[in-house]
């Protein structure tokens, strides 16, 4: 056996073996595993499996359709209770300082009365607050008191106030022109004149 022949020989055994072996695997593996277009299949039927839906639990309580609308009875409304209005005390009028509408008085004493029925230079002044302007019988009014008295108009505190600010600018043509210029004063003697009734 030559020199080249031993070294095929040396090699070539092992080889054959090593081929002899690699192909029963592949024979062994073609008998024992998936053949050719079966793996593809697997894949494609696992692939195709639709997942089996999850048990959904059902609401404890159904919601009322949309459209239907639960009939509520409305509550009896209570009766209101009957307020009673409150008792109005009934109130005395104002205190004046009658020290001041005395001295204030004395002034106007000069032509009226303030204690009786008498007319003089002016006419009485008893009860004059709520009294029909030119009313008092026996006296001789200025044309303006007159028509005054034919419109029904009455003495009232305010009247007076005004009156004694200005009696020509009241009622043109008056006799009377004695002012009284303070305010406070006008009015301590139309709240003077409200309480003397004689």
């Amino acid at each position: 056996m030559n020199r080249f022949s031993m070294i095929v020989f040396a090699f070539g055994l092992p080889l054959m073996g090593f081929l002899a072996l690699n192909d029963g695997v592949s024979t062994l593996y073609k008998n024992l595993g998936p053949q050719p277009g079966e793996l593809a299949y697997v894949v494609a039927e696992v692939e195709d499996a639709e997942p089996e839906p999850e048990p959904v639990s059902e609401p404890a309580v159904e919601a009322a359709a949309e459209d239907e609308v639960a009939e509520v009875e409305p509550e009896p409304v209570a009766e209101e209770a009957e307020v009673a209005e409150p008792e109005v005390a009934s109130v005395e009028p104002a205190a004046i300082d009658l020290a001041a509408a005395g001295r204030l008085m004395r002034r106007c004493t000069a032509c009226h009365q303030i204690e009786q029925e008498r007319n003089g230079v002016g006419p009485h002044l008893l009860g004059v607050v709520g009294r029909e302007i030119g009313s008092v019988e026996g006296y001789r009014y200025s044309d303006a008191l007159v028509a005054l008295n034919a419109d029904g108009q009455v003495w009232t505190e305010d009247a007076l106030v005004d009156w004694l600010e200005n009696p020509a600018g009241f009622a043109a043509g008056t006799k009377m022109n004695f002012k009284v210029r303070s305010e406070d004063d006008r009015r301590l003697i139309a709240a003077w004149l409200a309480q003397n009734e004689g």
